[in-house]
C-alpha cells in the first residue's frame, strides 16, 4: 500500500485492512514519490499505524 499524503482516508483504509484481515501475514507500506510530508509528520503517521489493532496477531508491517 502506498501512502501519499497521510490523509484521514488513507489512514482509514490501512486501519480497515489491518483490523479486518485475520489471515494477513505481511503488508508493505511505502511513501509515494510525490509525498511532501516532513520527517516528523511521517514519524507521527508511522507511530499511529503501529498502534492500530490488528486482526492478525502474526502480521508483519514493513515500511519502505
Amino acid at each position: 500500500m502506498a501512502i501519499a499524503f497521510g490523509s484521514k482516508w488513507e489512514m482509514k483504509v490501512i486501519e480497515f485492512v489491518l483490523g479486518n484481515a485475520p489471515l494477513l501475514k505481511m503488508t508493505n507500506l511505502k511513501w509515494t514519490t510525490h509525498c511532501t510530508l516532513g520527517i516528523e509528520e511521517k514519524i507521527d503517521i508511522l507511530k499511529k499505524l503501529l498502534s492500530v489493532k490488528r486482526a492478525s496477531k502474526s502480521v508483519e508491517v514493513m515500511f519502505r
